[in-house]
């Protein structure tokens, strides 16, 4: 996913790995060689006495977390392309649709066009998510101006005003289908093929200068609903033109175009959440509700502060050997929902005064270490991120302020509901083991 980075080299905020790794292994030594003291300091009464060597924080009191409107994701580098739509009863109504270029498949250009016998547009579907057998009106509309190569485009793209209103073609399908065909019927679109020269078809760059490309999206359903994720770089996924060359020509020819992995093509996403569960203090600041919400398609994600951590190590001078945070998974409130509606992976993101977004230095170092899976047993999400919090304690980062959002946020609509800290037992925790230097 690509999101806004603040300029800051990598060497500016990481601390000291080796330094780091040397603590990590010279506490396992301490506490394999006969390290006695209880390890579990609740609350705010976490500070070791002077003979400890090794502690560990369990506090759920020392964070804060809510939910907020998602930040828009850049959606030009998606492997899938969702379209649908959706309403559900804890995350409220849903979009996506696509903006996309198509080229000729050759650089021949068509044989002479007298007139067309009919032109179809397919979408090859990966899979589907939600209601798979509730039929769904798809409609292709012709975009007005061309896109640029060299752009990002973002989830909240405005595509109102760039397509001309009267549609090119529709169908109806079912999300859980193999493909989608859209027969385009429209005579005005048809006329542009007609009479171009062969320059316009044998280079890409003359042909999207005279066909701008799609806005294909879905009408609103008003219940239930679901979304199809399409995979432009199938060879199904294509648009066929068949055509007449007229008296003495030869008819029921074909000429294909594809929506290539060389075009510029992106998702367009919405979201409305008035009146359903999710909107609850949505974006209030440090309302610490009972229930978090994080969904994918650039939806609502959850912000985490760690207010108390500065005062927990005032005046000392500590190493972090480990620090795991872990967010269950709430089952009870909304029903038992089933965990393959859950992101394959939650991603934290640090948090930059000025709103910014970046990587945290634990993921970049290690991938797998830093976590963010779902643990079946756990029923929770776990991740380990106390490089990031040794590098606020060092003064090598501005806060420790984090986004919690879906690892595949710009093409996946998987959504989860999490215990917050307003709940009585939320087990929501931080628990951060350390040695005082």
């Amino acid at each position: 996913m690509r999101l806004l980075k603040r300029p800051y080299p990598l060497s500016r905020t990481i601390l000291n790995v080796p330094v780091f790794l040397l603590t990590v292994f010279t506490s396992v030594l301490l506490y394999l060689t006969g390290c006695k003291e209880d390890p579990s300091i609740l609350g705010i009464d976490i500070m070791p006495a002077k003979d400890h060597l090794f502690v560990k924080i369990d506090s759920s009191s020392a964070i804060n977390a809510y939910t907020i409107t998602g930040k828009h994701v850049v959606t030009t580098s998606n492997t899938f392309y969702p379209i649908g739509s959706m309403k559900d009863s804890i995350f409220g109504f849903a979009n996506a649709g696509i903006v996309a270029q198509y080229i000729p498949v050759s650089t021949t250009a068509p044989s002479f066009i007298a007139y067309m016998d009919s032109m179809i547009l397919t979408l090859d579907i990966a899979r589907a998510y939600g209601d798979s057998l509730k039929p769904q009106t798809v409609r292709v509309y012709e975009l007005t101006d061309d896109l640029r190569s060299d752009t990002f485009y973002y989830s909240d793209y405005n595509v109102t005003g760039n397509y001309f209103p009267e549609e090119i073609g529709s169908a109806s399908f079912l999300p859980g289908d193999s493909v989608i065909s859209i027969h385009l019927t429209n005579p005005d679109y048809f006329f542009k093929f007609i009479g171009k020269p062969d320059s316009i078809f044998e280079k890409a760059a003359n042909f999207i200068k005279v066909f701008n490309g799609f806005y294909i999206k879905t009408d609103d359903v008003t219940n239930g609903g679901g979304f199809t994720l399409i995979n432009p770089g199938s060879i199904t996924t294509r648009l066929d033109m068949y055509y007449n060359g007229g008296e003495g020509g030869t008819s029921s020819l074909l000429y294909t175009m594809f929506l290539s992995s060389s075009v510029t093509k992106f998702s367009v996403y919405s979201h409305s959440y008035n009146t359903f569960p999710v909107s609850k203090n949505l974006d209030v600041v440090n309302a610490n509700d009972s229930l978090l919400f994080v969904e994918g398609l650039a939806g609502v994600s959850v912000r985490l502060e760690f207010p108390q951590l500065e005062t927990y190590f005032k005046d000392k001078k500590v190493a972090i050997n480990n620090a795991s945070l872990v967010v269950p998974v709430d089952n009870l409130t909304f029903g038992n929902l089933p965990e393959g509606n859950f992101p394959a992976r939650l991603m934290l993101f640090q948090v930059y005064d000025n709103g910014d977004y970046d990587y945290l230095h634990d993921f970049r170092i290690n991938n797998s270490y830093f976590g963010g899976t779902y643990d079946k047993v756990k029923k929770a999400f776990v991740f380990n991120l106390g490089l990031h919090l040794q590098s606020y304690l060092d003064r090598k980062i501005e806060n420790t302020d984090l986004v919690m959002l879906s690892y595949s946020s710009n093409d996946s609509p998987n959504r989860v509901v999490l215990k917050g800290v307003g709940g009585k037992k939320s087990g929501l925790k931080l628990q951060v083991t350390y040695i005082e230097l």
